[in-house]
């Protein structure tokens, strides 16, 4: 079964290049736009961060669906393979650098989040721990003089230091997570990988997926011969596929 991407090599077809460069049009002014989005995005506050979440999902949405596309094209054209891998690593390096340095720039963004609700939990804690020595000091005030005006001063300096402590809790809440309209801000760990021995991975994926394999086989076996056709296949001088036997059978058509 034909795959609709692979080009006809019996017809007059333009070259990969042109051909990819136009079936990728949309995909490549796609990633004009969002790089263009890139070069001046920064983060200030909550708002641009989360606009940088928003664009780093983008980036790797447009980058899945580039791998994708080059995932099917690559399938019919077996030959082709360096020129097509080639050509999708091209289109997705600068895609792929902005969306790391977002993730990059947010993961700073949170640090710097995390270290100034730090601090304030810090100062919140002086502040609380200063009002209730000054409470004690009062209290005990108090209850030697037991004047009325000091009682007073140590009744307002409870209050305070009551006070002190509801800031501290609030001061110590946990950070709420960054929000866009695409996404919440949070890790994740993926794998990902490149193929850099092709024969020991096929020698692998053999072993692995035989049947997988060798069904991958006979499509492309069966696409070369129809390109071939009969009569190249039924001259002497063709030396065949290794490992696949070919023969001509003759039937009856009706003309």
């Amino acid at each position: 079964m034909t795959n609709d991407l692979a080009p006809d090599r019996l017809h007059n077809q333009p070259p990969l290049a042109e051909q990819l460069a136009l079936e990728t049009e949309a995909l490549r002014a796609e990633a004009v736009k969002l790089l263009t989005t890139y070069g001046v995005s920064r983060i200030t506050d909550d708002k641009s961060a989360g606009d940088v979440l928003t664009l780093s999902k983008q980036l790797a949405d447009l980058i899945s669906e580039i791998a994708d596309m080059r995932t099917d094209r690559e399938k019919p054209l077996k030959s082709d393979m360096r020129v097509i891998r080639d050509f999708f690593v091209g289109l997705t390096f600068h895609l792929s650098a902005a969306e790391t340095n977002c993730r990059a720039m947010l993961a700073t963004w949170n640090n710097l989040r995390k270290q100034e609700a730090a601090r304030a939990r810090q100062e919140a804690e002086d502040v609380a721990r200063k009002a209730q020595a000054e409470a004690d000091a009062s209290q005990e005030r108090a209850r030697d003089a037991l004047s009325a005006k000091e009682r007073l001063a140590a009744i307002k300096a409870q209050e305070e230091a009551e006070a002190a402590r509801r800031r501290l809790e609030e001061a110590a809440a946990p950070l709420q997570p960054i929000q866009s309209d695409a996404a919440t801000l949070g890790t994740s760990r993926e794998i990902k990988f490149s193929i850099g021995n092709d024969a020991a991975a096929l020698r692998w994926a053999t072993k692995a997926a035989k049947a997988e394999i060798m069904a991958t086989v006979e499509k492309i076996a069966r696409v070369e011969l129809r390109r071939l056709g009969v009569a190249k296949v039924d001259d002497p001088q063709w030396k065949g596929i290794p490992g696949v036997t070919v023969w001509i059978e003759e039937r009856m058509v009706r003309r």
